[in-house]
């Protein structure tokens, strides 16, 4: 603020506070893993309120939000529920296929059962084991989903009629 706002000018020789950005820099790095910059944008953690006071539980609860969006897709292709998305997209896949995405949406439910265990306890340093353990399983998932999001892309413009198109008339 300025002097016309009525606040003093910060002196020269005072610290400025860190940013939120440095705040989860430095959040990140007491878990020892690469790449916080990466991590920081792919879960959108600089919208995370600059006061935050549990800055664990804020990234965990982001982190714990952009996989249960994936899971949620992968459990749509395993048990379709009754929207003309859901069963096309089931049958874009094999049986040995969905094996594969049956595989992904247990280790993807494991770590989000993890979350729900930091949640229980509710202290940051379970917030920080489950970031620990979670964050390198998701990363050896992102390949697998790449190729099912892919797939249900291309498979999207096919031009074959839709399974259930005129609805039910019963």
């Amino acid at each position: 603020m300025t002097k016309r706002d009525g606040e003093r000018p910060a002196k020269r020789d005072e610290k400025a506070p860190p940013t939120l950005q440095e705040d989860l820099e430095r959040e990140l790095g007491k878990l020892g893993l690469d790449s916080p910059g990466r991590i920081i944008e792919e879960f959108e953690l600089l919208t995370i309120s600059d006061d935050a006071t549990f800055l664990a539980r804020e990234i965990a609860k982001k982190v714990k939000d952009r996989l249960a969006h994936f899971v949620q897709l992968l459990e749509e292709l395993l048990a379709p529920n009754a929207d003309l998305s859901a069963m096309n997209e089931c049958n874009f896949f094999s049986e040995s296929e969905r094996a594969g995405i049956g595989k992904a949406f247990r280790e993807l439910m494991s770590v989000l059962r993890g979350f729900t265990m930091a949640d229980v306890e509710g202290n940051e340093d379970a917030y920080r084991a489950f970031l620990k353990e979670c964050l390198p399983r998701w990363a050896a998932q992102k390949p697998f989903l790449a190729t099912v999001t892919k797939r249900l892309h291309e498979d999207w413009s096919k031009a074959e009629p839709l399974q259930g198109e005129h609805g039910y008339f019963g």
